[in-house]
């Protein structure tokens, strides 16, 4: 009764954890893994795209709402309750999770909010610049090729 009159009330837990050095789909996967293997609360909805995963509590006082967020390296977490264990334990999951599979996924060497499309438009230029860059260098050996003929 208490907890809920404290729900009601408009009390709220907010956690944040940042999980530096890896990128949001490995921090998202780990959240989602978390809050999996937590017994007595549920995930609903894990929405990758939009970096959302809304969770309910079992049990006897299950049906509380728990909205996690991963943006970019950071998992941000709202729980309802002054004191709400759940997003501790969620985080600390997760923590777990990212240190267990032992594999570091460094983020890419690029501006944060840079889409898969956008991402490989970057890789399609580098690409090309390359290629031009090659092109030139061929043209400059030719050109001097020439000129060492013509010295001769």
């Amino acid at each position: 009764m208490g907890a809920t009159a404290l729900a009601l009330a408009g009390c709220t837990t907010v956690r944040t954890a940042s999980f530096n050095g890896y990128d949001r789909e490995t921090v998202f996967n780990a959240s989602v893994a978390a809050a999996c293997s937590q017994k007595g609360l549920i995930v609903y909805q894990a929405d990758k795209a939009n970096g959302v995963i809304n969770t309910q509590t079992a049990g006897v006082f299950g049906g509380t709402e728990i909205t996690m967020t991963v943006s970019g390296d950071s998992l941000n977490i709202v729980a309802p309750g002054a004191v709400n264990p759940w997003p501790d334990r969620i985080i600390s999951a997760a923590k777990n999770k990212i240190s267990a599979d032992g594999v570091r996924s460094p983020k890419a060497d690029k501006p944060s909010g840079v889409s898969p499309s956008q991402d490989l438009d970057l890789e399609r230029q580098k690409l090309e610049l390359e290629k031009e860059r090659l092109k030139l260098d061929r043209d400059k050996l030719e050109f001097e090729k020439q000129k060492l003929q013509q010295g001769q």
